[in-house]
């Protein structure tokens, strides 16, 4: 534990744990800046929330509205995860253990997960209008079918009608993300019923799942398949579309232009949300990953590290402050939903 005799009264009493949890171990300057921008990043998630929930959404938007509610969810653990750390011993109750540790798994899971929703979205999205584009939009797909042709033809008076209604614009997102949600409620549901606080090495407590070897089997579990195993999906699908982002630049198509425009759009939103989120949070993947293999092969129990475990929590948690200023500048429809429902201002196309 450390000295807190040193720690300046100037903090106040609100701030008398962050106070001598960052006294010489972190500048204030990173305290405030983290504290102001996280704050002001969490109320940017709720205010988009709000609005997308009271708008019609397509694919694109449905799955913003999920990763803003997971943020909101990372939103109410993060400064217990702050807390923790810093004190280097967990003061809450074993309630509060279970809570923080079974919907901390739940938010990063899902987290992750809707992020590949969003990238496998944006590909089939680009592999529609490519295929839509490699064929004359008058004809159709060549088979008949008066769903996908958008020129019917009468004999009689030999008049052609273009529906462009009946031309394919989306593609639902509804049981991917069920998926994502039931996949992620099952992996934390274990840690939701099975966290408990444990006193070690005197006076210091953690917040754990079972201490023993069960206990560790399911930790181990629960981490291939909340951060290994889709951190390799999510590496894989940030390749797929740096690939058809290089195949789009290359084009020049004059046909399909605007759709064209749209798709480039949305590979480079998806590129950069999928990046930043690989800089933030990988590095704590990592880190999990590595302390629990020194744990099972060296039997080196692991609680609260040191400081570079505090810059690396801060890092991890200023996505969740920075995802919604993502969505707004990346994401057209939602700078022009934002517009309409908040501030009542309509933009004539």
């Amino acid at each position: 534990m450390h000295n807190d005799s040193n720690v300046p009264y100037s903090f106040g009493a609100n701030f008398t744990h962050f106070g001598r949890f960052f006294y010489g171990k972190c500048p204030e300057w990173v305290l405030y800046g983290f504290l102001a921008s996280f704050s002001l990043g969490s109320c940017f998630n709720f205010l988009e929330c709000f609005v997308l929930l009271r708008c019609k959404r397509d694919g694109i938007l449905s799955i913003i509205l999920q990763i803003n509610l997971v943020d909101c969810l990372l939103s109410l653990v993060a400064l217990q995860d702050l807390l923790s750390t810093y004190q280097e011993t967990w003061t809450a109750s074993n309630g509060l253990c279970m809570f923080y540790n079974g919907t901390s798994t739940l938010a990063n899971t899902l987290l992750i997960y809707l992020l590949i929703c969003l990238n496998f979205h944006v590909i089939t999205f680009w592999n529609l209008h490519n295929k839509q584009t490699n064929k004359n939009p008058l004809t159709g797909f060549g088979d008949g079918s008066s769903s996908e042709c958008l020129v019917t033809r009468s004999d009689i008076s030999r008049t052609v009608t273009i529906d462009y209604r009946k031309r394919k614009s989306d593609i639902s997102v509804l049981l991917p993300v069920i998926f994502a949600w039931v996949l992620s409620v099952s992996i934390s549901m274990p840690v939701y019923v099975l966290s408990t606080k444990v006193n070690v090495e005197g006076a210091i407590s953690v917040c754990v799942l079972m201490k023993n070897f069960h206990g560790l089997a399911l930790n181990v579990s629960v981490l291939v398949f909340s951060a290994v195993l889709p951190s390799l999906l999510l590496l894989t699908s940030l390749f797929i579309l740096l690939h058809k982002l290089r195949k789009t630049i290359r084009r020049n198509d004059i046909i399909g232009m605007a759709e064209l425009k749209v798709k480039k759009q949305l590979l480079i939103f998806s590129v950069v949300l999928t990046s930043f989120y690989v800089v933030t949070s990988y590095q704590r993947h990592i880190f999990t990953v590595v302390l629990t293999v020194r744990e099972i092969l060296f039997k080196q129990n692991y609680y609260y590290n040191n400081y570079l475990n505090v810059y690396q929590i801060l890092w991890h948690y200023s996505g969740t402050g920075l995802r919604g200023l993502i969505f707004y500048l990346f994401v057209p429809d939602l700078r022009k939903v934002l517009r309409e429902k908040l501030f009542c201002l309509r933009r004539d196309s």
